[in-house]
């Protein structure tokens, strides 16, 4: 029986790293090509999720392969990035293109790259600011369901700030942000119920 510092101890070598082509893995020749492409969305999605607090740089690979891949969220997390320079450095251009790519899929991430091309609009990041081109992505977004876009379109049309103005519609607008919970709906509806002296 051998025991520690008893005869001679064999050396394994260490296996070198060689840069020798990596054939596709198996999986793939079985798996059609919508399936692999949903296989690695996913994989990518699950890596950008679980590195995002402790390797900001590894999420970012990830969310980049994602939105090579097409996946509408990576293109909409790394639109985030860029906007907050988180692991990234910020610029607004980028950002901008990915909320842009986000919105074009039309999917299910859409009406939240709405809302922020509609928040850059207004508040004149990257783009010159334009409140009408504002008031026309938190429309859109508004009757996709996005709350705060509802809230936003809401006060556009009580205010006339994207081109035309329309109190009745706007506080409708409003109303329904408000039943989604949104807090500065639920303020502005009580300071507009409040009677006029």
């Amino acid at each position: 029986m051998w025991t520690l510092g008893s005869g001679s101890f064999k050396r394994i070598p260490r296996l070198r790293r060689v840069n020798t082509h990596v054939k596709q893995p198996v999986l793939k020749a079985w798996l059609p090509d919508a399936t692999w492409k949903k296989l690695c969305i996913s994989c990518h999605q699950f890596m950008a999720a679980s590195f995002e607090d402790n390797n900001e740089a590894r999420s970012v690979r990830h969310l980049k392969q994602l939105d090579v891949l097409g996946g509408e969220k990576g293109a909409l997390e790394l639109g985030y990035r860029y906007l907050n320079g988180k692991g990234v450095h910020k610029d607004h251009a980028q950002a901008y293109q990915c909320f842009e790519k986000t919105a074009d899929q039309n999917g299910k991430w859409c009406m939240e790259a709405e809302f922020q091309l509609g928040c850059m609009h207004m508040l004149g990041q990257f783009v010159p600011t334009h409140d009408a081109k504002a008031g026309e992505y938190f429309e859109k977004a508004a009757h996709k369901g996005h709350s705060l876009a509802q809230y936003n379109w809401g006060l556009a049309l009580i205010d006339g700030w994207a081109g035309y103005e329309d109190h009745l519609q706007g506080v409708e607008w409003v109303e329904k942000a408000a039943a989604a919970g949104v807090a500065e709906a639920q303020e502005t509806l009580a300071r507009l119920n409040e009677p006029k002296h």
